[in-house]
């Protein structure tokens, strides 16, 4: 798991607020020599940060090593980014 910053090709803009770069979670799994890779952005208007994805993605971690499938991995996360 890491964080990737993506450069914008120009300013997005909505009311209020301006973004030049965002910041993604990245991460990868790997098993029997099969790699899945997923990236994630918080979702800046529920007051998400990608810090805190980190922080929800450790928190499973030891359920995702343990095994556990993709239904119950939802029911483990919050909702979000």
């Amino acid at each position: 798991m890491h964080i990737e910053r993506w450069p914008a090709i120009r300013p997005f803009r909505i009311t209020g607020k301006v973004w030049t770069t965002f910041d993604s979670i990245v991460v990868e799994l790997e098993r029997d020599g099969a790699v899945g890779r997923g990236e994630a952005l918080g979702v800046f208007y529920h007051g998400e940060p990608v810090d805190s994805l980190v922080a929800d993605i450790q928190r499973v971690t030891p359920q995702v090593l343990a095994g556990v499938d993709r239904t119950s991995l939802l029911s483990l996360l919050p909702a979000g980014g």
